[in-house]
């Protein structure tokens, strides 16, 4: 934990701009975006993790930017996997957390982020073998929590009504209220 340390956090993922650009910035805090997992994946067998051709030439500067004292994450889920994205994934959080612990290991990321951005899922709490948001990340985030290095980051990336009780109840302070002392921080998604 970095106290009250500000941090300043740049989300890349970029076709526009080399990762390059991203050393001699003054970020503390750079999050590589975004793995995710192929649509349809079976609910059998490990889970495999995605990484789209604009994020790979990222995974090439991560040490660069480390050695300049920033933390660098690699961001799961995003905008672009919805809910079929998840399907195969509903009781199967603990081999994800293998799937993402092992690529931050082999990539030499400092943690990971989760950005979950399936409305639906959260406005209520679900059946048996139907997506649950909530028990999503939960469960998520503490296989994450037990299989990182203790000196791993995990950051969360809600939308800003998630935290709201007068959306939905305000699903993610159940997700705070439950693992939030395995959460570093959140950014929270105000342009959403």
């Amino acid at each position: 934990a970095q106290g009250n340390t500000p941090r300043y956090v740049i989300y890349y993922n970029s076709n526009a701009s080399q990762p390059e650009t991203l050393i001699g910035t003054p970020y503390t805090h750079v999050i590589l975006s975004f793995v995710t997992v192929a649509p349809g994946a079976s609910a059998e067998g490990p889970v495999s993790l995605v990484v789209p051709g604009k994020l790979a030439p990222a995974l090439a500067v991560i040490g660069r930017l480390q050695a300049e004292g920033k933390r660098v994450l690699i961001s799961f889920g995003g905008g672009d996997m919805q809910l079929h994205s998840y399907t195969g994934l509903v009781g199967r959080e603990e081999s994800l957390a293998d799937a993402i612990a092992a690529f931050v290991s082999v990539h030499g990321f400092d943690g990971v982020d989760i950005d979950f951005e399936v409305s639906a899922a959260l406005h209520s709490r679900r059946r048996p073998g139907v997506l649950d948001g909530r028990r999503f990340l939960i469960d998520l985030t503490a296989a994450l929590h037990k299989r990182l290095p203790a000196e791993a980051l995990i950051s969360h990336a809600p939308q800003a009504p998630y935290l709201d009780p007068a959306w939905h109840g305000g699903p993610y302070l159940d997700v705070l209220r439950a693992v939030g002392d395995a959460i570093d921080w959140i950014t929270v998604q105000y342009y959403n």
